[in-house]
């Protein structure tokens, strides 16, 4: 895994950090600070949901591959 910055309390990638600060918030009326804090806060808000989805989506996948076997 390539190295790291730490920006809001969040770790991102240099690369996308990089690409984020050179090539998309120049463009924006957007200051870098707010960009990375509204991140940070949704990835706090949509976290925990994001993994519940995740682990139901596991549980549909196991329900179907076990019809399949069993057929």
């Amino acid at each position: 895994m390539g190295k790291r910055v730490e920006v809001a309390g969040i770790h991102v990638a240099n690369e996308l950090h990089a690409f984020i600060e050179n090539d998309v918030l120049p463009d924006l009326p957007l200051s870098s600070e707010d960009f990375w804090l509204g991140l940070a806060t949704l990835l706090k808000d949509f976290s925990p949901r994001n993994k519940a989805l995740l682990q139901a989506r596991d549980q549909f996948q196991r329900k179907i591959d076990d019809w399949h076997q069993a057929q």
